[in-house]
C-alpha cells in the first residue's frame, strides 16, 4: 500500500509537468502562425502525433506482451 501513495504524487507530477511543456510547445506554434503555417496544421499535428504515440505503444505492448520479463512480472505480482 505504500507504493500506492508514492506512485500517486508522482502520476501527478509527470502528468502536470508533460501537460505544461504541452501548452509551452502549442503556444510557441499558435505564435507562429501566419498564411502558410495555419491553425488547421498544428490541430492535425496534434491528433496525428498522438495517434502515432497510440500505435507505437500498441504495437510495442503487442510485440513484447509474451517476453520473459512480462512473464516474471505476472508471477511476481499473481504467485500468492
Amino acid at each position: 500500500m505504500n507504493d500506492l501513495f508514492t506512485a500517486i504524487p508522482t502520476a501527478i507530477t509527470a502528468f502536470t509537468a508533460t501537460n505544461l511543456d504541452d501548452v509551452l510547445i502549442l503556444l510557441l506554434f499558435f505564435s507562429q502562425v501566419n498564411t502558410a503555417f495555419q491553425k488547421k496544421h498544428i490541430v492535425i499535428g496534434q491528433y496525428l502525433g498522438f495517434g502515432a504515440l497510440v500505435l507505437g505503444a500498441s504495437q510495442f505492448g503487442n510485440k513484447y506482451k509474451y517476453s520473459k520479463g512480462y512473464q516474471l512480472i505476472f508471477e511476481y505480482k499473481y504467485s500468492g
